[in-house]
C-alpha cells in the first residue's frame, strides 16, 4: 500500500505544476533537474518569457527562446528578424538581475516561503548567507506585500465571521 507523499508523486518534469508543490517530492523532482530541463519548464508555466515582440525600435521581428550555453540558464531570447537583438530570458521577470541559479532561487523562496529563517534558506539552497540572503528575503517579502495590495486587501469577507 503506497501512502504519504508517494501517492501524489510526478517524475516527468512536464507533468508537474505549481499546484503540484505541496508535495515536495515533485517539487525537488522538477529543481533537481539539469539547467534545460528547469528552463523550458519555466518558459511553459510563464515565469520566463516565451515569445515577445522585439524591443529595439524599427524592427517588426519577434523575441523567441535560443539555446545559449554560456548563459546561466542555457538559453537566450533572440529575433526572428535580426540576430543581433538578443536579449536575456530572465528580462522583465523575477529574475531580471539574479546570478543564481533558477534552482537556486526557487529553493530560497519555497524554503523562506515555508518560514525557514534567513540561515536555513541559504543551507537548503546554496546561497551565501550574507547580502544574498538578504537581498533575496527581502525580494520575496515586496513581492508577496504587492500581492497582498493588489489582490486580498480589499476582498471582503462574506457569511459569518467569528
Amino acid at each position: 500500500m503506497i501512502a504519504g507523499n508517494y501517492r501524489e508523486r510526478k517524475i516527468n518534469p512536464d507533468d508537474i505544476g505549481v499546484p503540484d508543490w505541496y508535495n515536495p517530492w515533485n517539487f525537488f523532482t522538477l529543481f533537481n533537474h539539469e539547467n534545460s530541463v528547469v528552463t523550458s519548464w519555466c518558459l511553459r508555466n510563464g515565469f520566463l518569457h516565451g515569445e515577445t515582440p522585439c524591443d529595439r525600435p524599427g524592427c517588426s521581428g519577434h523575441l523567441t527562446p535560443a539555446k545559449r550555453t554560456k548563459q546561466i540558464d542555457g538559453a537566450t531570447l533572440r529575433c526572428t528578424k535580426n540576430r543581433d537583438h538578443e536579449m536575456s530570458i530572465r528580462k522583465k521577470t523575477i529574475f531580471e538581475r539574479s546570478k543564481l541559479t533558477l534552482q537556486d532561487a526557487f529553493m530560497f523562496t519555497k524554503t523562506y516561503l515555508d518560514g525557514s529563517s534567513l540561515l536555513q534558506c541559504s543551507k537548503f539552497s546554496g546561497v551565501a548567507y550574507g547580502s544574498t540572503a538578504v537581498d533575496w528575503g527581502s525580494f520575496v517579502r515586496e513581492v508577496m506585500k504587492e500581492f497582498y495590495h493588489r489582490n486580498l486587501k480589499n476582498r471582503k469577507l462574506s457569511g459569518q465571521v467569528e
